[in-house]
């Protein structure tokens, strides 16, 4: 028999049933008959995953990850702008930002889409949030306009703050104690006030008083003024002694 001209009919051949024969096909999936059954993507992605619509639809990580944060993600902008570009492509999306102009004027804190030679606009609600392509930073609409991703946190609503035992924090006020020496690097501390009991810090220009002359041990000499020809003996007097020293 003449195989190239003879008639073959599917599923006649031996190895019909063997799922290792890969064909180019110009036909898009879309134009395909409905599975009957299960799909399976052998561990691979599916990328490029629209934002869904109905309940049934797949849904794209973005998408997930916004719902379970309480965020409504929506497709990324381009930019943000107030003037309408002169040349937008077909699917173009961008943030009107204030004073807007042209086609836009009123759209401000609008998304809009150049779909079809026109410019087709979408009001945000409050937790919409998409990422801005040109800037590279994650926008989140808070009912009255868009800010960073990262402003959306308020530090002061974070659990374990009052915990004090977060090493890399020291209180400006409290009662968080050093737990080492530590090095201040040849900087001062300033606007000190006034010593009131021991440990205290003594600013610079800090008078020295000794409650009595028993506390001054020696002859301790401190030279009163650089013009002063005569060393003053502290120590020497029962009443309590004051210094300036320099």
């Amino acid at each position: 028999m003449d195989v190239t001209t003879a008639a073959a009919s599917a599923g006649v051949s031996a190895e019909a049933a063997r799922q290792d024969h890969k064909h180019d096909i110009a036909v898009k999936l879309n134009e395909l008959d409905a599975p009957d059954g299960p799909v399976s993507f052998n561990s691979q992605k599916g990328t490029g995953v629209a934002t869904p619509d109905a309940g049934g639809d797949i849904a794209n990580k973005d998408y997930v990850d916004g719902k379970i944060q309480g965020l409504d993600w929506q497709n990324s902008v381009k930019g943000e702008l107030a003037d309408p570009p002169e040349t937008p492509a077909e699917g173009d999306r961008y943030i009107i930002i204030a004073e807007a102009t042209g086609d836009w004027v009123g759209h401000e804190n609008d998304i809009t889409e150049y779909i079809s030679s026109a410019w087709v606009f979408f009001t945000p609600d409050e937790g919409f949030c998409c990422r801005v392509e040109d800037t590279d930073l994650q926008k989140v609409f808070n009912g009255t306009a868009w800010v960073t991703f990262g402003s959306t946190v308020d530090h002061g609503n974070l659990n374990g703050l009052t915990d004090d035992d977060h090493p890399q924090y020291i209180k400006v006020a409290g009662d968080r104690a050093f737990t080492g020496d530590q090095a201040m690097g040849g900087n001062k501390l300033t606007g000190l006030g006034a010593a009131g009991t021991q440990g205290d810090a003594i600013p610079a220009d800090a008078n020295l008083r000794a409650p009595d002359s028993s506390k001054l041990e020696g002859a301790t000499k401190a030279e009163v003024q650089d013009h002063t020809p005569k060393a003053h003996l502290l120590g020497s007097h029962t009443e309590d002694t004051l210094a300036n020293l320099k």
